[in-house]
């Protein structure tokens, strides 16, 4: 049986674990929100959000276990974020993510509408809410790096979260 478990900052150790055991280094800050996917008390799957500003948020290091991809994990997870991400206070600026370009389609199908084009280039905006200025420079960056990264936005109202959730 599969469960989202949130991952406070006190025990964010088995958060980094999970990360260390497929080779993958992550940092977690204390406003940042981890989630874990167990299935059957083994994690399967995290990721995290990260608050760039306060209305605005960056979907993170998305990973499933080596052993577990394809699937369908990554589906079901997030799915099971859904009503995380659904719960958006009013006036948000929204949730972002950087996918590998060969993973556009998959967060596509979870509601995030792409930005950027096969070259990196950011196009044009078709829900007529301006792209923010702050994930656009950090986009651009990590293009300069040689990234073969996507700009997504999720423009339905997501993620809702109270600062007493981000400070446990």
């Amino acid at each position: 049986m599969f469960e989202v478990v949130s991952v406070a900052y006190a025990d964010r150790q088995k958060f980094i674990q999970f990360y260390k055991t497929h080779r993958e280094k992550i940092k977690v800050h204390r406003s940042d929100l981890c989630y874990l996917l167990l299935n059957e008390k083994e994690a399967v799957a995290a990721v995290k959000f990260v608050r760039l500003q306060n209305d605005l948020w960056l979907l993170r290091n998305m990973l499933v276990g080596a052993d577990r991809r394809n699937g369908g994990i990554g589906h079901r997870f997030l799915t099971e974020l859904e009503v995380i991400m659904s719960d958006l206070k009013e006036g948000s600026s929204g949730l972002y993510c950087f996918p590998w370009s060969h993973l556009t389609d998959f967060y596509c199908a979870h509601g995030f509408s792409c930005f950027s084009d096969v070259d990196g280039n950011v196009i044009e905006n078709r829900s007529h809410q301006p792209l923010h200025s702050a994930i656009t420079s950090r986009y651009q960056t990590y293009l300069k790096r040689g990234l073969k990264i996507s700009l997504c936005r999720r423009d339905a109202k997501i993620l809702k979260l109270v600062d007493e959730t981000v400070n446990n």
